[in-house]
Protein backbone atom coordinates (compact mmCIF):
# COMPACT_ATOMS: atom_id res chain seq x y z
CA UNK A 1 0.00 0.00 0.00
CA UNK A 2 1.32 3.52 -0.96
CA UNK A 3 1.21 5.15 2.55
CA UNK A 4 2.06 8.98 2.76
CA UNK A 5 3.20 10.57 5.59
CA UNK A 6 2.96 13.81 7.08
CA UNK A 7 4.72 14.44 10.17
CA UNK A 8 8.32 13.56 10.85
CA UNK A 9 9.20 14.00 14.43
CA UNK A 10 10.49 11.46 17.37
CA UNK A 11 7.36 9.36 17.03
CA UNK A 12 6.32 10.20 13.22
CA UNK A 13 9.72 8.89 11.53
CA UNK A 14 10.01 5.64 13.20
CA UNK A 15 6.40 4.94 12.73
CA UNK A 16 7.29 5.47 9.14
CA UNK A 17 9.68 3.43 8.91
CA UNK A 18 8.25 0.46 10.47
CA UNK A 19 5.33 0.53 8.12
CA UNK A 20 8.28 0.60 5.43
CA UNK A 21 9.80 -2.44 6.93
CA UNK A 22 6.73 -4.08 6.30
CA UNK A 23 6.92 -3.61 2.35
CA UNK A 24 4.68 -0.19 2.44
CA UNK A 25 5.77 2.74 0.09
CA UNK A 26 6.41 5.40 2.35
CA UNK A 27 6.75 9.12 0.37
CA UNK A 28 7.45 11.35 3.71
CA UNK A 29 6.89 14.92 4.31
CA UNK A 30 8.25 16.42 7.29
CA UNK A 31 5.91 19.69 7.61
CA UNK A 32 2.44 20.41 6.28
CA UNK A 33 3.95 23.43 4.62
CA UNK A 34 6.10 21.13 2.58
CA UNK A 35 3.17 19.80 0.06
CA UNK A 36 2.55 23.26 -0.42
CA UNK A 37 6.45 24.24 -1.69
CA UNK A 38 5.94 20.49 -3.58
CA UNK A 39 3.29 22.14 -5.59
CA UNK A 40 4.52 25.56 -6.21
CA UNK A 41 8.19 23.35 -7.08
CA UNK A 42 10.28 25.20 -3.93
CA UNK A 43 12.82 23.77 -1.70
CA UNK A 44 10.12 20.61 -0.65
CA UNK A 45 10.27 19.38 -3.70
CA UNK A 46 13.59 17.81 -3.72
CA UNK A 47 13.52 16.55 -0.11
CA UNK A 48 10.89 14.03 -0.54
CA UNK A 49 7.82 15.61 0.54
CA UNK A 50 5.00 13.18 0.39
CA UNK A 51 2.20 13.16 -2.24
CA UNK A 52 -1.12 11.98 -1.52
CA UNK A 53 -1.08 8.32 -2.03
CA UNK A 54 -3.56 5.69 -1.29
CA UNK A 55 -4.04 6.99 2.50
CA UNK A 56 -2.11 9.91 4.21
CA UNK A 57 -1.17 9.65 7.91
CA UNK A 58 -1.37 12.89 10.00
CA UNK A 59 1.32 12.93 13.15
CA UNK A 60 1.75 16.37 13.96
CA UNK A 61 1.98 17.96 17.53
CA UNK A 62 -0.72 18.97 19.51
CA UNK A 63 0.92 20.68 22.89
CA UNK A 64 -0.21 22.13 26.05
CA UNK A 65 1.20 25.59 26.59
CA UNK A 66 3.33 26.26 29.13
CA UNK A 67 2.09 27.66 32.55
CA UNK A 68 3.97 30.52 32.24
CA UNK A 69 1.37 32.80 34.63
CA UNK A 70 0.85 35.19 31.80
CA UNK A 71 -2.47 36.57 29.84
CA UNK A 72 -2.31 33.91 26.92
CA UNK A 73 -1.95 31.02 29.41
CA UNK A 74 -4.63 32.46 31.38
CA UNK A 75 -7.13 32.72 28.25
CA UNK A 76 -6.06 28.93 27.29
CA UNK A 77 -8.75 26.23 28.35
CA UNK A 78 -6.20 23.94 29.70
CA UNK A 79 -6.72 21.78 26.05
CA UNK A 80 -4.48 20.91 23.64
CA UNK A 81 -3.31 23.30 21.07
CA UNK A 82 -3.92 21.36 17.82
CA UNK A 83 -2.64 24.26 15.28
CA UNK A 84 0.08 21.98 13.96
CA UNK A 85 -2.99 19.44 13.28
CA UNK A 86 -5.07 21.88 11.96
CA UNK A 87 -2.70 23.14 9.47
CA UNK A 88 -1.52 19.99 8.28
CA UNK A 89 -5.21 18.62 7.40
CA UNK A 90 -5.88 22.45 5.47
CA UNK A 91 -2.83 21.46 3.39
CA UNK A 92 -4.04 17.84 2.59
CA UNK A 93 -7.74 19.29 1.82
CA UNK A 94 -6.65 21.49 -0.78
CA UNK A 95 -4.71 19.10 -2.16
CA UNK A 96 -7.12 16.78 -2.35
CA UNK A 97 -9.76 19.41 -3.51
CA UNK A 98 -6.91 19.95 -6.20
CA UNK A 99 -7.00 16.64 -7.48
CA UNK A 100 -10.64 15.57 -7.22
CA UNK A 101 -9.93 12.47 -6.13
CA UNK A 102 -11.17 10.22 -2.63
CA UNK A 103 -8.67 9.69 0.05
CA UNK A 104 -8.33 8.04 3.52
CA UNK A 105 -6.67 10.63 6.03
CA UNK A 106 -5.98 8.86 8.98
CA UNK A 107 -4.77 11.33 12.28
CA UNK A 108 -2.61 9.43 14.52
CA UNK A 109 -1.95 12.73 17.01
CA UNK A 110 -4.11 12.30 20.34
CA UNK A 111 -6.35 14.69 21.15
CA UNK A 112 -9.13 15.37 23.82
CA UNK A 113 -12.52 13.93 23.14
CA UNK A 114 -14.56 15.88 20.48
CA UNK A 115 -11.72 17.68 19.37
CA UNK A 116 -12.12 16.23 15.57
CA UNK A 117 -15.68 16.70 15.28
CA UNK A 118 -15.62 20.26 16.44
CA UNK A 119 -12.33 21.34 14.98
CA UNK A 120 -10.74 19.36 12.37
CA UNK A 121 -13.80 17.82 10.41
CA UNK A 122 -15.18 21.29 9.24
CA UNK A 123 -11.34 22.03 7.32
CA UNK A 124 -11.99 18.76 5.51
CA UNK A 125 -12.40 18.44 2.33
CA UNK A 126 -15.31 16.05 0.99
CA UNK A 127 -12.49 13.60 -1.13
CA UNK A 128 -11.15 13.04 2.87
CA UNK A 129 -12.61 9.58 4.36
CA UNK A 130 -11.69 10.21 8.25
CA UNK A 131 -10.06 8.18 10.23
CA UNK A 132 -8.37 8.05 13.73
CA UNK A 133 -5.76 6.00 14.46
CA UNK A 134 -3.85 7.04 17.69
CA UNK A 135 -0.53 4.60 18.49
CA UNK A 136 0.58 3.35 21.39
CA UNK A 137 3.88 3.77 21.15
CA UNK A 138 6.67 6.06 23.19
CA UNK A 139 9.88 7.61 22.71
CA UNK A 140 12.83 5.47 22.40
CA UNK A 141 10.96 2.10 21.86
CA UNK A 142 8.81 4.11 18.95
CA UNK A 143 9.54 0.94 15.93
CA UNK A 144 9.39 -1.93 18.40
CA UNK A 145 5.73 -0.39 20.26
CA UNK A 146 4.07 0.37 16.40
CA UNK A 147 5.33 -3.21 15.00
CA UNK A 148 4.17 -5.17 18.20
CA UNK A 149 0.99 -3.79 19.77
CA UNK A 150 -1.57 -4.80 22.44
CA UNK A 151 -4.61 -3.92 20.38
CA UNK A 152 -5.09 -1.33 17.21
CA UNK A 153 -7.45 1.35 18.18
CA UNK A 154 -9.04 2.65 15.28
CA UNK A 155 -12.26 5.45 14.90
CA UNK A 156 -13.79 5.43 11.66
CA UNK A 157 -16.93 7.20 9.66
CA UNK A 158 -16.57 4.94 6.37
CA UNK A 159 -16.66 1.49 5.79
CA UNK A 160 -14.51 1.74 3.01
CA UNK A 161 -11.53 3.52 5.20
CA UNK A 162 -11.94 0.57 7.58
CA UNK A 163 -11.86 -2.12 5.18
CA UNK A 164 -8.64 -0.80 4.04
CA UNK A 165 -7.53 -0.10 7.52
CA UNK A 166 -8.12 -3.91 8.24
CA UNK A 167 -5.98 -4.99 4.79
CA UNK A 168 -2.77 -2.54 5.83
CA UNK A 169 -3.01 -4.08 9.81
CA UNK A 170 -3.17 -7.45 8.38
CA UNK A 171 0.60 -6.73 7.14
CA UNK A 172 1.76 -5.15 10.43
CA UNK A 173 0.56 -7.56 13.42
CA UNK A 174 -1.81 -10.42 14.65
CA UNK A 175 -3.29 -8.11 17.36
CA UNK A 176 -7.33 -7.17 18.51
CA UNK A 177 -8.47 -4.34 15.97
CA UNK A 178 -10.83 -2.48 17.41
CA UNK A 179 -13.33 -0.48 15.26
CA UNK A 180 -15.31 2.15 17.13
CA UNK A 181 -16.50 5.83 16.63
CA UNK A 182 -14.08 8.83 16.37
CA UNK A 183 -15.28 10.34 19.71
CA UNK A 184 -14.93 6.63 21.72
CA UNK A 185 -11.21 6.38 20.07
CA UNK A 186 -10.66 9.44 21.41
CA UNK A 187 -11.73 9.09 24.88
CA UNK A 188 -9.97 5.58 24.96
CA UNK A 189 -6.38 7.08 24.03
CA UNK A 190 -6.68 9.69 26.42
CA UNK A 191 -8.11 6.97 29.09
CA UNK A 192 -5.14 5.29 27.82
CA UNK A 193 -2.69 7.25 28.88
CA UNK A 194 -3.81 8.85 31.96
CA UNK A 195 -3.71 5.84 33.47
CA UNK A 196 -0.04 5.25 32.58
CA UNK A 197 0.70 8.75 34.23
CA UNK A 198 -1.13 7.68 36.98
CA UNK A 199 1.31 4.48 37.33
CA UNK A 200 4.00 7.06 37.03
CA UNK A 201 3.09 9.54 39.48
CA UNK A 202 2.09 6.66 41.82
CA UNK A 203 5.56 4.68 41.45
CA UNK A 204 7.22 8.27 41.80
CA UNK A 205 5.13 8.79 45.16
CA UNK A 206 6.15 5.59 46.37
CA UNK A 207 9.94 6.12 46.45
CA UNK A 208 9.22 9.13 48.07
CA UNK A 209 7.36 7.29 50.92
CA UNK A 210 10.01 4.62 51.33
CA UNK A 211 13.02 7.31 51.07
CA UNK A 212 11.43 8.68 54.10
CA UNK A 213 11.01 5.57 55.61
CA UNK A 214 14.33 4.14 54.57
CA UNK A 215 12.60 1.08 52.93
CA UNK A 216 13.87 -0.50 49.72
CA UNK A 217 11.29 0.44 46.47
CA UNK A 218 12.12 -2.47 44.53
CA UNK A 219 11.31 -4.56 47.10
CA UNK A 220 7.29 -2.97 47.29
CA UNK A 221 6.89 -2.60 43.17
CA UNK A 222 8.15 -6.19 42.85
CA UNK A 223 4.90 -7.07 45.00
CA UNK A 224 2.63 -4.85 43.90
CA UNK A 225 3.67 -6.34 40.16
CA UNK A 226 2.00 -9.20 41.38
CA UNK A 227 -1.55 -7.95 40.85
CA UNK A 228 -2.41 -7.85 37.04
CA UNK A 229 -2.80 -3.88 36.36
CA UNK A 230 -5.12 -2.63 33.72
CA UNK A 231 -4.26 -2.60 29.90
CA UNK A 232 -5.56 -1.10 27.08
CA UNK A 233 -7.51 -4.14 26.42
CA UNK A 234 -8.97 -3.50 30.10
CA UNK A 235 -9.62 0.50 28.97
CA UNK A 236 -12.21 -1.12 25.86
CA UNK A 237 -14.08 -2.63 29.11
CA UNK A 238 -14.34 0.22 31.08
CA UNK A 239 -15.55 1.64 28.42
CA UNK A 240 -18.19 -0.46 27.58
CA UNK A 241 -19.86 -0.94 30.91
Amino acid sequence: MNVGFVGLGKLGLPSALAIESKGHAVPRGGRARDLEEREAGGPAAGRGAAPLRDCVRIRADAPRPALRGDDEAARHDGGFDCTYLKDACRVVSEELDRIGEDRIVVIISTVLPGTIEREIKPLLSRHAKLCYNPFFIAMGTTVHDFLNPEIVLFGVDDPEAVAKAKEFYSTMADVPFHEMSIVNAELVKVNYNTFITTKINFANNLMEVCQKMRERAPTLTSTSQSTPLPTASAALSARRT
